[in-house]
């Protein structure tokens, strides 16, 4: 009996799991194959996949080991039903990839469609002579053979000159001539269907959740959170396009290795320190703002437009977005490089923390120079101030930079360390009542320690409530 596997199932395949090898397609399509005996050899894989190559409906894009990915043609071909399920598995395994926990198919279908399971067996079908209904479904013994590889997302060091490429998608750099230029290369590149990005981009909408968070200074603070597509696509730009975009030494928000201590430590000892705080920070930034700054890094036009638009939200920067923090930086990167410049040529430190900008100086008539200099800077380029969060403060009163104390070291303010002690005090007189605040008790703990404010006793006593806790919360 001879076995052969429909083209448009094939290519199915092969764009959910590319860049994939000959086995990988094998042990994909058998893991979700219902009926065992309807799978096709690997021969009759390879007679296929040489065929859609000659119909340029797949690539080969890796010699060792060969490996296979759809064409933008081969996408096109697809029926809208496979097109969307290939869309759905996909974002979805580069989101279970990206947490670092890797679901089975079934797992991801139960997590977000009911009826997959139903529609696969409507919509995928083996073709053989003897079975012509044998179908496929989602299998609890699914094998992804290269899926954390393929999945793997996370930027990488990349030397000056690079272009801005992808280090690891869909296709190699000489597909795209070393460049990604428009939104067909972008979609080629993470393994997507042009017509998703667009329907994206022209519903944005219904790819956004709204709601309201409390601020622990009062007030409420509007928060845009886009639905799992969307953010998947975005923290892929994130960590492949935009990871690359140029953020000033001295700004310390959003970058990995960097904290508010960093930020803080810069500004120690010094008889002025004077913070700003940035209103509407992510709110005041806007879709041409972001547009320009990519066209002024050497992204093409049209890729500068999709990518603008798949990062913004009625036209600002959403503050929930995956990929709101590397633009918000890159946005101020030229003022940042001014303002570190003028602190150089007028005696005073610089540095910016998000919307928190923070500047020191032993010269009173420097703190006057330099708080309007920023005044004038952040008003040129499309910003307000939020005039109550303004201070200058001397070293006869507390200075604080980004919450913490820096009149002589950097450490948490005195109301933070006793708010901890009381903790862990009511913690070691009544600990039943504190095991299900175990995790917070730890991370204060560390918190702590790290600069070295508690004492040698105080660490042993607290260290000894948290084993107490610990052993209460396993009973």
């Amino acid at each position: 009996m001879t076995l052969s596997i429909r083209r448009d199932i094939l290519s199915w395949a092969i764009a959910v799991i590319q860049p994939a090898t000959i086995s990988d397609i094998y042990n994909f399509l058998t893991s979700v194959l219902k009926d065992k005996d309807a799978m096709p050899s690997r021969d009759a894989i390879v007679i296929e996949v040489l065929a859609l190559i000659e119909l340029n409906d797949i690539a080969r894009v890796s010699q060792k080991p060969t490996r296979y990915s759809i064409t933008a043609k081969g996408n096109n071909r697809l029926n809208k039903r496979l097109r969307h399920l290939r869309d759905r598995m996909r974002l979805f395994l580069l989101k279970n990839a990206y947490r670092g926990s890797l679901k089975q198919p079934s797992a991801i279908f139960d997590e977000e469609t009911n009826d997959v399971s139903s529609f696969i067996r409507k919509a995928v079908e083996i073709k053989d002579a003897q079975r012509p209904n044998s179908s496929l479904v989602a299998d609890q013994t699914a094998v992804w053979s290269l899926v954390s590889e393929q999945f793997s997302i996370g930027p990488n060091e990349v030397a000056d000159g690079v272009p801005l490429i992808p280090t690891f998608y869909s296709f190699d750099a000489n597909y795209f001539d070393g460049e990604l230029r428009s939104v067909v290369d972008l979609s080629e590149a993470i393994g997507i269907s042009i017509r998703l990005i667009t329907s994206i981009v022209k519903n944005k909408q219904k790819h956004y959740r709204t709601f309201p968070v409390i601020k622990k200074s009062g007030g409420e603070r509007v928060i845009d959170a886009p639905r799992t597509f969307l953010k998947v696509i975005q923290r892929w730009l994130s960590d492949f396009l935009l990871n690359k975009l140029p953020v000033h030494d001295f700004c310390f928000s959003y970058k990995k290795g960097q904290s508010i201590r960093h930020n803080a430590q810069i500004h120690v000892g010094k008889k002025f320190v004077l913070n700003i705080d940035v209103k509407d920070f992510f709110g005041s930034i806007t879709k041409k703002m972001i547009f320009t700054a990519l066209i002024e890094n050497g992204f093409e036009n049209k890729l500068a437009k999709i990518v603008s638009e798949l990062c913004t939200y009625n036209d600002r920067l959403p503050q929930g977005a995956p990929s709101s923090p590397i633009l918000s930086n890159s946005i101020l990167y030229k003022m940042d490089c001014f303002l570190t410049e003028q602190g150089v040529l007028f005696d005073y430190n610089y540095s910016r923390y998000a919307d928190d900008i923070t500047i020191s100086s032993n010269d009173r008539l420097t703190m006057e120079l330099g708080r309007e200099t920023i005044f004038r800077c952040l008003n040129e380029s499309g910003f307000d101030i939020n005039d109550g969060k303004t201070r200058v403060a001397a070293t006869n009163s507390r200075q604080i930079v980004t919450g913490l104390v820096v009149n002589k070291k950097v450490q948490p303010t005195r109301a933070y360390r006793r708010k901890v002690r009381a903790m862990f005090d009511h913690a070691k007189k009544n600990p039943g009542s504190f095991t299900d605040r175990y995790n917070v008790l730890t991370g204060c703990f560390y918190y702590l320690a790290s600069f070295g404010c508690i004492s040698h006793s105080k660490i042993n006593e607290y260290e000894n409530t948290l084993s107490l806790l610990k052993e209460l919360a396993k009973r």
